[in-house]
């Protein structure tokens, strides 16, 4: 881990290794690959180099949950879910195979804690290989003893990917938990939360895109080296049960290649429901502005002409019926009044039915 340029072209000199491996090894890549170089297959095997924190605001660090009931004890809000730190990167991790070593090159600290786990696993199983009878192991004979399955580079290079494929997971898992609470809240969403919501989606999106470009290159990966299996063990068991190993890599990296998929489908149809939401509230907002402005248009129209009318009669000229003693001008001039402002209205309400 941290090897300068100068150490790794030392160590391609030992291994005998071609300049462009050591080129790689020294640029890095910017995506897998698997290329086969005389005697050895190197590998450029990409994850991530950095996991992103979850910080909820009921203030446990540990909180996976995406709704928090502590957070929302009262309501659920995308205002209140949890804020991710922005520290996801990628990494990726050289690996050398020869039929008698595995050489690997990285310069993250996860990926070293893969390796090391790696190691671990191994020295496990060496263990316990050795507590093993010789008459217990009926499956392998002394050429093909458990702990003799440690000493095929393929089964290491195996352990390996095993171990940097899983730091996939929880990453994927985590994207689709948050994806899904996204589509079940879009929809409750007030005018405050939009903003926080359209933030929220575009940073499951470039997750999402991340998380793909790591897993969909892979299975490939897996097949190729799956074909040179067999040059590299000389046991047909052993080989076969290398290749079973890798299988199961395969299935994993597949099925993240899936959950990648259906995630950004959820959340494509989230934001579709978001953007329709957002449609009808606006379509809702223009038609109760036209409505108020129709109140106060028709309002306008039957008390400006009345107070035209009643203009003319409060001046002081001489007007008909002013001599007149009783007060039936008044009621005549008030019942011309509520006619027209009875037929407007009618009008009015005709127009909004038709």
């Amino acid at each position: 881990m941290g090897a300068s340029s100068q150490e790794l072209q030392e160590l391609g000199d030992m291994f005998d290794l071609h300049p462009l491996t050591v080129e790689e090894m020294v640029c890095g890549s910017s995506r897998d690959r698997i290329d086969t170089f005389g005697d050895y297959i190197f590998i450029v095997y990409r994850t991530l180099a950095n996991s992103k924190r979850q910080k909820c605001k009921c203030g446990e660090e540990n909180c996976s949950l995406f709704v928090c009931e502590k957070a929302f004890a009262d309501s659920t809000s995308l205002g209140h879910l949890p804020s991710m730190e922005d520290t996801s990167q990628e990494g990726q991790v050289c690996i050398v195979m020869k039929s008698n070593c595995v050489l690997t090159v990285h310069r993250d600290y996860v990926q070293q804690e893969a390796v090391s786990r790696v190691l671990q696993r191994l020295a496990a199983i060496r263990s316990a290989a050795a507590d093993i009878p010789m008459d217990g192991a009926e499956l392998y004979d002394n050429e093909e003893s458990l702990a003799g399955l440690l000493d095929y580079p393929p089964y290491i290079v195996y352990a390996i990917l095993d171990e940097i494929t899983d730091q996939l997971s929880p990453e994927i898992a985590e994207i689709e938990q948050q994806v899904d609470a996204i589509d079940e809240l879009v929809l409750g969403l007030s005018h405050a939360q939009h903003e926080s919501a359209l933030k929220r989606m575009g940073e499951q999106r470039r997750r999402i895109l991340l998380a793909w470009q790591l897993a969909h290159p892979k299975p490939r990966i897996i097949e190729a080296l799956v074909r040179q299996i067999p040059v590299y063990c000389g046991s047909p068991r052993i080989a076969s049960e290398v290749m079973q190993y890798l299988g199961d890599v395969h299935g994993h990296l597949v099925g993240a290649v899936d959950s990648c998929t259906r995630a950004e489908a959820v959340l494509a149809r989230s934001h579709s429901n978001y953007l329709a939401k957002i449609s009808l509230e606006l379509s809702r907002a223009t038609f109760d502005a036209n409505s108020t402005t129709e109140r106060w248009t028709m309002l306008g129209i039957i008390v400006v002409p009345i107070n035209i009318v009643t203009s003319f009669l409060g001046v002081n000229l001489k007007v008909p019926g002013q001599d007149r003693d009783d007060t039936l001008n008044f009621f005549i001039v008030l019942a011309c009044l509520l006619i027209y402002a009875a037929v407007t209205l009618a009008f009015w309400r005709w127009r909004q039915l038709t």
